[in-house]
């Protein structure tokens, strides 16, 4: 259970790294920045506003897509090596 979670953060950060150095990440980047100058966004309400902002522009499905396309790539190497460690384990050499 322990190696899974640790398996797992490892993935998690794997991905967060490739969506940084990703051209999505960059035009991410850029429109936040261009939301921020707007009257309508609030500091007391950043989060929520961002959040909303996401939904609106089409940002947040961009941002799905891109984590479940990262993650499935993932998930295929997690089940190859599940597979051949319980293959190991059984001595089915």
């Amino acid at each position: 259970m322990l190696q899974e979670e640790s398996d797992l953060s490892l993935i998690i950060a794997q991905i967060v790294q490739k969506l940084k150095g990703s051209n999505l990440y960059s035009q991410l980047e850029r429109q936040a920045w261009a939301s921020l100058q707007r009257p309508e966004i609030k500091l007391e309400s950043l989060k929520e506003d961002i959040k909303e902002f996401f939904k609106i522009s089409g940002w947040e499905k961009k941002l799905q897509n891109a984590v479940y396309s990262e993650l499935s790539q993932y998930i295929g190497y997690l089940l190859c090596t599940r597979h051949f460690a319980q293959c190991w384990s059984y001595n089915y050499w």
